[in-house]
């Protein structure tokens, strides 16, 4: 089964983001028997503002990335700068990249 780590962007609307990435998870797991979605949101849905944990929840995120064997990244309007991060992380290691408009 692939591990795949999906990427959404969170800082601009926590509450829309939470249900969008429920929805997207429910949805790859009713389509797809080869597919395990890593979340980054689930883990963390109970910050609301996470300014003062953003460096050690992108640390998180970053280690998540390692064990996963891709990165879909879901994209609203344009990347954000957490999903930039996660991106440059992903190709430098050669990890395999999706890119998923909305």
């Amino acid at each position: 089964m692939k591990r795949v780590f999906i990427s959404h962007k969170f800082a601009d609307d926590p509450d829309g983001t939470k249900q969008k990435a429920d929805s997207i998870c429910k949805k790859i797991i009713e389509s797809r028997d080869d597919v395990l979605p890593i979340s980054p949101l689930h883990l963390f849905s109970y910050f609301d503002e996470e300014a003062h944990y953003r460096k050690a929840i992108m640390k998180t995120c970053l280690d998540m990335i390692l064990f996963c064997d891709q990165v879909w990244i879901y994209i609203d309007e344009k990347i954000s700068e957490g999903q930039q991060e996660e991106l440059d992380f992903a190709l430098d290691l050669g990890i395999e990249v999706k890119f998923i408009g909305s």
